[in-house]
């Protein structure tokens, strides 16, 4: 039988950014909820998932429900280095 932890990381990690629900996925195993914390991890799913110019609006934010503890200071820092932007100043989280 395989093993799914027998993936390198870096496709461990592809995986994981594409998920619909990776909270589910990643409660499947110890490992993969350690590796799910990885703030560039995180930013590049939030990327994935809505855009870099949407991302960081309120909108986004509010309607996902991001909490501090998700979008931490080094997930924006993340985002902000991978591209996201933001168009409007009153709409930025």
């Amino acid at each position: 039988m395989a093993c799914l932890l027998a993936l390198p990381i870096e496709v461990l990690e592809v995986i994981l950014q594409y998920l619909d629900r990776p909270q589910a996925f990643v409660r499947a195993c110890h490992q993969l909820y350690h590796m799910a914390k990885s703030p560039f991890l995180r930013a590049r799913y939030l990327l994935n998932l809505h855009g870099p110019d949407q991302v960081l609006t309120r909108t986004t934010v509010e309607k996902h429900k991001l909490t501090i503890s998700i979008l931490t200071p080094a997930v924006v820092s993340f985002l902000v280095h991978m591209g996201a932007t933001y168009r409007d100043r009153n709409e930025f989280m």
